[in-house]
């Protein structure tokens, strides 16, 4: 049964601004159903009821069904949340547009996941392990559209603020990383968050993983502090978490030197490490319209042929992987048919563009 106060709940004049930026957001948007099922925790009727406070047409609003202050409080925390976080996620919706290709080492990882899906014990880590351009953040972006509905999926990127940098900090590191779990997870908390309390959040991470099977990402994982491994591990071990970490190798051998024995405990929570180095002739062709190149072996001569793809592999692989070639195929975009010169040229432009030429040898 809902409780209502005698009058209606007027808030002060902070609380009536973010709900009136809240308001203008939504008015930004096609409609507030569209709004509450992107960006919120609410659905379309509850974020009325919650606006209906500054609408002088409303007699009463979602606040007047709080019984404490305590939980307006909370309420107006989730709504500032929201408007916090609003700027990344329209940028993260922007790019649900984008085609992603299932490169083989994407179909390797989600194979791995699914397998990791249905193991009882600890061992459902993967990780995807690959160079700058490796194509991490499609990675979760494949992944993501794979999971639809039926997997709970989560992502989180790691920040240098999740490592600490003296012993004067490592409380506020652990913080750190604990409230954008949360905040990845679309957790709702009250006196938790506000008390800053590393137990509090802890239990309320594990009590979420305990009510549905998560699949986790952490992109751009080269900030892990021991903490952090450990309680990683911890979640793995109480939990059917399923965890996809993506690294550059550089990174992954950091966390590996400075916290050896928790890196072991990771590694032995390993289910699968899909690694990227050399780009296969068949991810490339995934790049590209099949009328992008001129027909036969064009980058080579009788003696050393060479197809477009196998150069364009080789080339990949030395630096930039499917980065590279995604700036190649933009430069070739209105080249269909391309021969040897066209493709030489969009090389060396892509690696100039990433400031990293070659030295040609001399002729």
């Amino acid at each position: 049964m809902a409780y209502y106060t005698e009058k209606k709940w007027v808030p002060s004049e902070a609380q009536w601004e973010l709900l009136e930026r809240l308001s203008a957001e939504i008015a930004a948007e096609k409609s507030q159903g569209f709004f509450a099922s992107e960006f919120t925790m609410f659905d379309a009727g509850k974020l009325s009821r919650i606006l209906a406070a500054i609408n002088p047409d409303r007699d009463r609003s979602y606040f007047d069904e709080l019984k404490t202050p305590e939980a307006r409080e909370e309420l107006m925390g989730d709504v500032k949340r929201i408007l916090d976080h609003l700027p990344a996620k329209r940028l993260e919706l922007q790019k649900k547009d984008l085609v992603i290709k299932e490169f083989s080492v994407f179909r390797a990882v989600y194979v791995a996941v699914k397998e990791a899906r249905q193991e009882v014990t600890p061992e459902r880590i993967i990780k995807y392990i690959a160079p700058t351009g490796g194509g991490k953040t499609w990675l979760r972006m494949y992944l993501q559209a794979k999971a639809k509905n039926d997997w709970h999926f989560n992502f989180v990127e790691s920040r240098s603020t999740w490592r600490p940098t003296s012993r004067d900090n490592r409380e506020r590191a652990k913080r750190v990383l604990l409230t954008d779990l949360c905040d990845a997870m679309q957790l709702r908390l009250g006196d938790e968050r506000s008390s800053g309390c590393a137990d509090q959040l802890e239990n309320a991470i594990l009590k979420h993983c305990l009510a549905a099977q998560r699949i986790l990402f952490v992109d751009e994982a080269e900030f892990f502090s021991a903490y952090a491994l450990n309680f990683f591990k911890y979640l793995l071990n109480r939990s059917r978490l399923v965890l996809v970490i993506a690294c550059t190798p550089r990174a992954h051998g950091k966390w590996n030197q400075y916290y050896p024995d928790e890196a072991d405990q990771i590694a032995r929570r390993t289910r699968a490490v899909v690694q990227v180095s050399k780009i296969s002739t068949g991810d490339v062709e995934l790049m590209f319209p099949e009328n992008q190149f001129a027909d036969g072996n064009i980058m080579g001569d009788s003696k050393f042929p060479k197809s477009a793809t196998e150069y364009l592999a080789e080339e990949a692989s030395l630096f930039g992987h499917f980065s590279f070639l995604n700036r190649v195929g933009k430069i070739l975009e209105n080249c269909p048919g391309a021969g040897r010169k066209e493709i030489e040229n969009a090389v060396d432009k892509a690696l100039t563009q990433m400031h990293r030429q070659r030295t040609k040898p001399k002729t």
